[in-house]
């Protein structure tokens, strides 16, 4: 849930309907994802809310009645210190399934990080229970190269790495 009212968004410089958007990731543990973002990738990352229950948010997600009182927690990544509208929730109290699914299938979302070590990423997230897919990562002749992983909550990313300065 997100108070689109504080952004820096000014709807007087937008023409269309939307004003802002944000991405909000389900995930199985939140302790563990904010511990690989944090210690393993280095990203920025709140650590996670008290457990909330908000009924307008939990209708809104398609939870109307449950008999264990279904609650969520979000923490929220920073980039330079902001938000950047990408967050992560964690459920309890309501059946969850965990969707796998492959690059190119229908419905499929993939994030992409760039990072400036691809390997020390990688070993990070395959230490988490993540993996590689295909034939990542691949490598460029410039010193650059990217990998596609799925992460340990089955999101995928694609991380690259740019080829330093020179090689450009």
């Amino acid at each position: 849930k997100r108070d689109w009212s504080s952004d820096v968004c000014s709807s007087d410089l937008i023409t269309g309907n939307v004003i802002a958007a944000a991405v909000q990731i389900t995930v199985d543990d939140l302790d563990k994802t904010v511990s690989l973002y944090r210690n393993g990738l280095g990203l920025d990352i709140s650590a996670p809310t008290e457990w909330k229950r908000d009924e307008a948010y939990m209708k809104a997600v398609g939870i109307e009645s449950a008999k264990d009182h279904p609650s969520y927690r979000v923490a929220t990544v920073s980039l330079d210190g902001k938000p950047n509208g990408l967050s992560y929730v964690e459920f309890k109290g309501i059946e969850r399934q965990k969707q796998t699914f492959r690059p190119l299938d229908a419905g499929s979302t993939s994030m992409d990080y760039g990072v400036t070590d691809l390997l020390a990423a990688i070993t990070a997230i395959k230490a988490a229970g993540g993996e590689t897919l295909g034939a990542s990562p691949v490598m460029n002749p410039n010193g650059g190269g990217q990998a596609v992983v799925r992460m340990p909550h089955s999101t995928l990313m694609t991380i690259s790495q740019r080829a330093p300065a020179a090689a450009r």
